[in-house]
């Protein structure tokens, strides 16, 4: 949050107005394979009045570049549609196509206080392929994923900030975030272990078997066959990223302990504060 400036920052009614805009925009564009696709078209060729693809390069980075007065180290949706303004018209873009750029390169570790990824924001404007390899098939498959990701979690912030009394700006906080982020599974956990205890003796019992380090494998069947939770693919994603930090491509009990202590599952033991996590 630091690196975006003061005057940029958003609170939360403002967060809350950009992610109903999100909102509006999926009503009118529905699925958007198609979108994607053809917002990709239209900055292919745009790039293409530039040159070769060295002349493309430079003009495409000259473009998006953050300098004088409206330069920034970090975009948020502020910020990202305020230089897509600059672009829309000779790239010939919709409002709509603005917004489904500007949606599909957010940060979601930082969803609510809108930050955008980058590496995300770039791959519209870098990528070069055409036609129908298997890079922008996966380039679009990603962007829609992101997008029906954006919808979900967006619904669910809107919901959550309605129901909070006293300081709605803890919406803006990475405690607040990274709780509600995970409720729905949090919740369905808790409920399944309530109903059925042995299932936490179970998953324990698991844990141990891989000197608690339980591979995302293991874990993420568990979920889906014994408790009966389905996660969507961006669901999974996310709480790799939750549960093992440090990318250790294994999930430690401590850290999965520490999660579930967050929606009341106790396996009644200690948290270690000399995990991997330091």
């Amino acid at each position: 949050m630091r690196l975006v400036a003061k005057k940029d920052r958003l609170n939360s009614q403002h967060v809350v107005a950009y992610l109903k805009l999100l909102l509006d925009t999926h009503q009118r564009v529905q699925d958007p394979l198609d979108d994607i696709e053809t917002i990709f078209n239209k900055i292919l060729v745009w790039k293409r009045s530039f040159g070769d693809l060295d002349q493309q390069e430079k003009a495409v980075r000259a473009k998006l570049a953050n300098s004088g007065k409206n330069k920034v180290q970090l975009h948020n949706v502020k910020t990202l549609r305020a230089k897509m303004q600059e672009i829309q018209q000779e790239v010939g873009l919709s409002d709509d196509e603005v917004t489904l750029i500007i949606f599909t390169s957010l940060d979601h570790d930082w969803l609510n206080c809108l930050l955008v990824l980058a590496g995300e924001f770039t791959k519209w404007f870098n990528i070069n392929f055409e036609g129908e390899g298997r890079d922008e098939v996966d380039f679009r498959d990603n962007k829609h994923e992101i997008w029906l990701a954006s919808v979900e979690l967006a619904k669910m912030m809107i919901d959550e900030y309605a129901q909070m009394r006293g300081n709605q700006e803890e919406m803006l906080t990475q405690a607040w975030w990274q709780h509600k982020r995970f409720k729905r599974v949090g919740l369905q956990m808790q409920l399944k272990f309530k109903g059925q205890p042995q299932l936490l003796t179970s998953l324990r019992a698991l844990f141990r078997t891989q000197d608690d380090k339980l591979s995302y494998f293991d874990l993420f069947s568990f979920l889906e066959h014994t408790l009966q939770i389905k996660l969507q693919n961006w669901e999974e994603d996310a709480l790799e990223g939750r549960l093992d930090r440090l990318g250790m491509a294994f999930i430690e009990f401590n850290e999965f302990n520490e999660f579930c202590l967050g929606y009341g599952i106790d396996f009644g033991e200690p948290l270690l504060e000399n995990d991997l996590e330091e």
